[in-house]
């Protein structure tokens, strides 16, 4: 009685991330034992990510709100430079932008 009360508080303390994809809400359900899985709800998604796990609906939802933040941190940067650059090259706007763009698209590909 005690650990279901304990996995419903787990539970509710657990929010989705929205689809890393599409920024659609994530939906989340159980079946049988142990085994649930995560998706985004959004039928018109061209990835429709979908995580699947038999460790229970807590792990399902922790493994699908790990996201790897190397392309936020790319694009903190560029922004703090272009924050620091602009006032002093009136065209450096444009050229950081095409950089943090082509950073970020390089990550992406995994170079």
């Amino acid at each position: 009685m005690i650990s279901k009360a304990i996995d419903d508080l787990i539970k509710a303390n657990d929010e989705l991330l929205p689809c890393p994809f599409c920024g659609s809400e994530a939906r989340s359900y159980s079946y049988g034992i142990k085994a649930s899985v995560v998706h985004c709800s959004n039928e018109s998604c061209h990835v429709r990510p979908e995580i699947q796990s038999h460790g229970g609906e807590d792990v399902t939802i922790n493994m699908w709100n790990a996201r790897d933040d190397r392309c936020a941190t790319a694009l903190s940067v560029a922004v703090e430079a272009l924050g620091e650059i602009s006032g002093f090259y009136p065209e450096a706007e444009a050229i950081i932008a095409r950089k943090a763009l082509k950073t970020i698209n390089d990550i992406a590909e995994g170079k």
